[in-house]
């Protein structure tokens, strides 16, 4: 119990550390803090399955957000994309992650998706 709630200690000093560095600007929707929490529970199972054949998180560069509004435009057509479970969008960190079986849409195949939204797209090496 003592190990649970460090861990819970720490995910809150995480989250207030966010919190400090949040502009406070924008509609509550395209909050990236409460898209992470939302999508938390997909990420970590797909982080925990990983031996599943082609379940991987795809890290995308993506060029050309100006606001949250393009993150969620990003977001919604990698969503569309077969076998993604979940992703994540930060026009501040020029970046997605997405957690998809690659079997059904390859790495690259969702960088073209988003190109095709008008944003240039990447996919980020390892030691990006």
């Amino acid at each position: 119990m003592d190990q649970k709630l460090e861990r819970l200690r720490r995910i809150r000093r995480g989250l207030l550390t966010l919190l400090d560095r949040c502009p406070g600007e924008g509609p509550l929707r395209c909050c990236s803090i409460l898209d992470a929490l939302e999508h938390d529970e997909v990420l970590t199972v797909e982080t925990t399955n990983r031996q599943e054949r082609g379940m991987q998180t795809v890290k995308l560069t993506i060029k050309g957000m100006h606001c949250d509004g393009c993150a969620e435009i990003v977001r919604h057509v990698l969503e569309q994309q077969p076998g993604v479970k979940g992703c994540s969008v930060s026009h501040a960190n020029g970046e997605a992650r997405v957690a998809v079986d690659t079997t059904q849409t390859p790495a690259e195949r969702l960088a073209e998706a988003v190109r095709g939204a008008g944003y240039s797209a990447s996919i980020a090496s390892e030691a990006d």
